[in-house]
Parts: structure tokens; C-alpha cells; sequence
């Protein structure tokens, strides 16, 4: 008797993100456009894909991508980047004649300027290993940051004679790619020239082989790139303080339609997201309430974090009404800036540590507080209870989440 045929089985989308954040095949190209932000589970064709985008996904690409053009000065790619470009294209399951049916756009239009990158960041020195995709609404910590500056290292080139970080936020990065080449670190203020920040003897003998040529092919390192402004100013800066140098650039994180804007880029991280190394001193905690335990105060009375920049919108604690005195004097010893105060209401420990009580109480100062588009809370449990009951973002530090309604 002969055997029954055995059917293969189906093979299924790879669904990935692109640019915009939104999943789609990376072999046929197909768009849940119901759910564009869930992953997908479809049998795939296996082919190229089907239908370009649509019409009006097409047109806020390249209204989106003008602006970006224009953004980084209307440069274009040199001759053989170009080339470069077009071959990995050649290679590439979404490319029909002329077209690109992952993105809808012209190939040889596209491939010229130098902001505008592959939708899957292949074109990238590094490929597409070297761009992580992130995802938004997440908080990304200062020991991500150093991890994913680690992590660039290992795809840079090797003929780096120098790291300059740009001040402030890019020393961070800059300092651990420095130590991990074993290479001279340089800082880059707004206000000034390049700025050695000096070494150990263990950097000696290598300060000493380059010479006069630490600065003749730095890298130039920032946190972030969002409109790229601080990175092209300091490239700018740099090409009139050192003619003749090999300047290349690199961040950790690039908002997706800007990847382009950096030679080396770690994760193209789409919006909103939270750096805690940022946020605390931005604008964005003008429409912020935060925790005061966990998040400003730490243990032993000392702080965490310290909002000194921008006043906070309110600091909304736990803490009873009798220890408002002690609270105000900490803050204010601390410089901590803030516009209200709201400590709980209860009368004893014993009231406020019913089950819910506090998790309600947080949830409904929050819901009614004007302006208030996020709360930092530092246990994760109550965070995950007050964007269930305020229906609004809530962040918890310690775990890193970022929890939504």
C-alpha cells in the first residue's frame, strides 16, 4: 500500500515592524491595515508582495521624507554609496523594476538622499543587525542606553582614532564605546571647541602611537537624534575645527524616519517614549505628576531622582498630612521643583493601607489633575491599578513599563 502524500506545512507572514512602527511581511509585504500595531498570523504566498501600500500611506511617506530632505540640508549620497544602495536592493524580495512595494517608493529616487534609508535598515553600514527595532510607548533606562551603546560598538569601524561625545547626554554612550575600542575620549560642549577629557596610563600607549592623529577619524556621539539639530551642528563644527579629519557620527536612538541622519544608529525607537536620564529635567514634566517614595526619595532620605529643571506638575504621595513639614523641607533641600504638593488624606497608617485605598485615591487625583498626561509610580502593581482606573498612561521606574490604558 502505498504511503499518503504528507502536505507540508503552511508557512506563515514574518511579521516585522518598519519605519512607521506598524507590522508588516518581510516576505510578501502584506499590511494588516485593521491592526496595524499587532503582530500578524497568516499563511504566506511566499512571493513578492501583491499591491504597493496605499495611496495615502504613499503620500505622507513622501511629504514625510521632503521634510527630512530639506531637514539635513538637501545632501545626497556620493557615486559609489549610491551604487552601494541600488545593489542591496537588487538583492532584495520587495523590489519590482524601479519600485520598492515594502515602502512605494522610486529606488532610484530614494537610494540618492542621504537622510532617507531602507524601510528594513538594510542600506545601513552595519545592516539590518546593526538597527534594532524598538517599540514605542516604553521607558528606556540608563543601563539600556549603555547596553545598546556597547552593543553599536561591535558594528563601528576599525580605523577610529578618537570617541568625542556630545555634551551633556552623549558622554554616556561615548564614554562606554571609548572604554570598550580602548580609544582617547573628547568631549563636545554646545559652547566651545573639543575638549579632551583625559585618560589612565592604561591609554598611554595608544595616545602616544596616534599622536597629532587622535583627531583625524573620530566618532562623533549623541543619546539621541530626533530632528538632528545638536548632532549637524556639532558635524558642522567639527568639519571647521579639524579640515581634513574623517568625521562619522552615531546614536543610540533615532526616532524611525530619521535613521538616516547618523552614519551608525543602535535602535530606531518610535514615539512616545520616556529616557530616564532625560526626563526628569525636560518639558515634559510640565504635564507630569509623579511618586514621591521609590521615584524622587530614595533609601536612607536620599534622593533618586531630582526634577531641578522645570517645576513638576504635582508630586502626589502617600505620605499623611502630618508629614507635609518634613516632606517641604526635603524637597527644598534637595532643589527638587514642583508646582503642588498632594499628600493622602487619610487620618491613620491604618486607613490608608486598606486594599485599594491607595491605588483609587492615586487614579482619581490623577483623572481630575489638569494637564496631567502621565504619572510616574514607582510599584508596579499600583501603576498597572491607576491606568486601569484613571484611564490615563501610567510609567512605574523600576520595571521600566509603561502601562496603558
Amino acid at each position: 500500500m502505498a504511503p499518503e502524500p504528507v502536505t507540508p506545512a503552511p508557512a506563515y507572514c514574518k511579521p516585522v515592524k518598519d519605519a512607521d512602527g506598524r507590522y508588516v511581511c518581510a516576505v510578501c509585504g502584506f499590511r494588516d491595515t485593521a491592526n496595524p500595531d499587532r503582530p500578524f498570523r497568516r499563511q504566506c504566498p511566499g512571493g513578492r508582495p501583491a499591491t504597493m501600500p496605499a495611496m495615502h500611506r504613499r503620500a505622507w511617506s513622501v511629504t514625510a521624507a521632503l521634510g527630512q530632505f530639506v531637514a539635513d540640508r538637501l545632501h545626497f549620497v556620493g557615486k559609489a554609496e549610491y551604487a552601494r544602495r541600488l545593489a542591496i536592493c537588487d538583492r532584495c524580495e520587495h523590489r519590482d523594476g524601479d519600485w520598492c512595494r515594502a515602502c512605494g517608493c522610486s529606488l532610484t529616487v530614494k537610494a540618492k538622499g542621504r537622510v532617507w534609508q531602507c524601510t528594513f535598515h538594510r542600506w545601513h553600514p552595519g545592516g539590518e543587525d546593526m538597527v534594532a527595532r524598538g517599540r514605542p510607548h516604553t521607558y528606556i533606562r540608563t543601563a539600556d542606553l549603555v547596553a545598546e551603546a556597547e552593543r553599536l560598538a561591535e558594528f563601528l569601524p576599525e580605523d577610529l582614532t578618537a570617541v568625542i561625545g556630545v555634551a551633556r547626554s552623549g558622554m554616556i554612550p561615548a564614554a562606554a564605546i571609548a572604554a570598550k575600542l580602548h580609544l582617547p575620549l573628547f568631549a563636545m560642549p554646545p559652547e566651545g571647541p573639543v575638549v579632551d577629557c583625559g585618560a589612565g596610563f592604561r591609554l598611554k600607549d595608544t595616545r602616544e602611537q596616534l599622536g597629532d592623529g587622535q583627531l583625524a577619524r573620530p566618532l562623533v556621539v549623541d543619546d539621541t537624534i530626533c530632528a538632528g539639530v545638536a548632532l549637524g551642528r556639532a558635524r558642522k563644527a567639527l568639519a571647521r575645527d579639524l579640515p581634513g579629519a574623517t568625521i562619522r557620527t552615531a546614536v543610540i536612538y533615532s526616532t524611525p524616519h530619521n535613521v538616516g541622519l547618523a552614519d551608525y544608529v543602535a535602535v530606531a525607537l518610535p514615539v512616545p517614549h520616556w529616557l530616564e536620564w532625560n526626563l526628569y529635567n525636560s518639558s515634559l514634566v510640565c504635564g507630569a505628576a509623579f511618586d514621591l517614595d521609590g521615584v524622587i526619595h530614595g533609601h536612607r532620605g536620599r534622593p533618586m531622582q531630582l526634577p531641578r529643571r522645570t517645576p513638576v506638575l504635582a508630586i502626589v504621595t502617600a505620605r499623611l498630612q502630618r508629614e507635609r513639614p518634613a516632606t517641604v523641607r526635603w524637597l527644598r533641600k534637595w532643589g527638587v521643583r514642583y508646582r503642588r504638593l498632594i499628600m493622602g488624606p487619610w487620618n491613620t497608617l491604618a486607613d490608608r493601607d486598606q486594599p485599594g485605598v491607595v491605588a483609587q485615591w492615586k487614579a482619581d487625583v490623577y483623572r481630575e489633575l489638569t494637564g496631567a498626561s502621565l504619572y510616574v509610580e514607582s510599584e508596579p502593581g499600583l501603576a498597572r491599578e491607576i491606568a486601569h482606573r484613571s484611564k490615563k498612561r501610567t510609567l512605574c521606574p523600576r520595571t521600566g513599563e509603561v502601562f496603558t490604558p
